[in-house]
């Protein structure tokens, strides 16, 4: 308060053109110091402001990846399931339950099972690892073949080839069993 009541009492008019030039400078000087001090501390924060957009960009990018696999997992099986199990079981066990039809197509889509067979019919090379097979005698005296696959193995084969054949996000965004078995097909064609 003090220096403001003596600046608002110097008489200006007693004073020289030159020192009211040296004033003037002075003045400006200062205004101008203060105002890139200002826009040194914007920088600063508009700096920090760009470091925690990044962090907090790499924190969404985390809690969507960690959403991602919570989806998979979610819609991956309705209760988890280690071993072996028939085509229809394996279908049912997506969140989205599709028909043993439709999971032959998968399989075979993905390269675990032959295409053109009538039966899905594994690849010899993903024998015992991803499926066995074993000859049956049914009530009637016929034998057939049974075919069980490895649940937790074949979901990571199927995922992985989702993942590396850029169709992950639209399998795991069907919202019920015709969309995603609409999708399937549609996989099955190309």
């Amino acid at each position: 308060m003090n220096k403001k009541n003596e600046l608002m009492n110097v008489d200006f008019n007693n004073l020289s053109g030159d020192e009211l030039q040296v004033i003037q400078t002075k003045i400006i000087n200062a205004r101008f110091s203060q105002m890139e001090e200002m826009q040194k501390k914007m920088q600063e924060s508009l700096s920090i402001a760009e470091q925690e957009r990044k962090i907090d960009n790499q924190r969404i990018n985390e809690e969507i990846e960690k959403t991602k696999g919570m989806a998979e997992s979610s819609l991956r099986a309705t209760s988890v399931r280690y071993g072996w199990v028939n085509q229809g079981d394996f279908g049912r066990f997506f969140e989205q339950s599709i028909g043993s039809k439709t999971l032959g197509k998968l399989l075979r889509v993905v390269g675990l099972a032959m295409k053109n067979k009538s039966l899905t019919t594994p690849y010899r090379q993903y024998i015992p690892k991803y499926a066995t097979t074993s000859v049956q005698r049914n009530k009637s005296g016929y034998d057939y073949t049974k075919v069980e696959w490895n649940f937790e193995l074949c979901m990571d084969f199927i995922n992985e080839w989702l993942r590396e054949n850029g169709y992950y996000e639209s399998f795991y965004s069907s919202k019920n069993t015709k969309e995603m078995e609409k999708f399937i097909n549609q996989l099955d064609t190309k």
